[in-house]
């Protein structure tokens, strides 16, 4: 035990508590166990975060992935036919067109099959 002397309560309270520093950021700051840095916060009165304090503040969406700023994708997805932007589900897995274009296409679509009609009644 003498061999980590420089494992002080005071050094301790500054890494954990101020900085925020989980128990096995310190121990590899430290070349040593985990198991030795919590006999250490035991030993000093320390107390443990509990689950919910120590994951405060890492979130589990993709903000911190290369190709997201503030959980937004920056890619950009425009539609087909007019060139308008649209959300990344839609691009990725719906129509590739924004409402108007699709509400203009679903009244296309009927406007044929009431010339057709008519032109088959005729």
């Amino acid at each position: 035990m003498k061999k980590y002397n420089y494992i002080t309560n005071n050094f301790l309270k500054i890494e954990y508590i101020k900085k925020g520093n989980s128990i096995p950021i310190i121990a590899n700051q430290l070349n040593c166990s985990k198991s030795l840095i919590l006999e250490r916060l035991v030993k000093y009165n320390i107390p443990r975060r509990t689950y919910s304090e120590s994951t405060k503040g890492i979130s589990k969406n993709k903000n911190n992935k290369f190709n997201y700023i503030d959980g937004r994708t920056s890619k950009t997805y425009y539609c087909r036919i007019c060139n308008k932007k649209i959300c990344m589900e839609t691009a990725l897995y719906g129509s590739h067109t924004c409402n108007s274009c699709r509400q203009l296409g679903k009244k296309l679509i009927v406007i044929t099959k009431k010339e057709l009609e008519m032109e088959i009644e005729e």
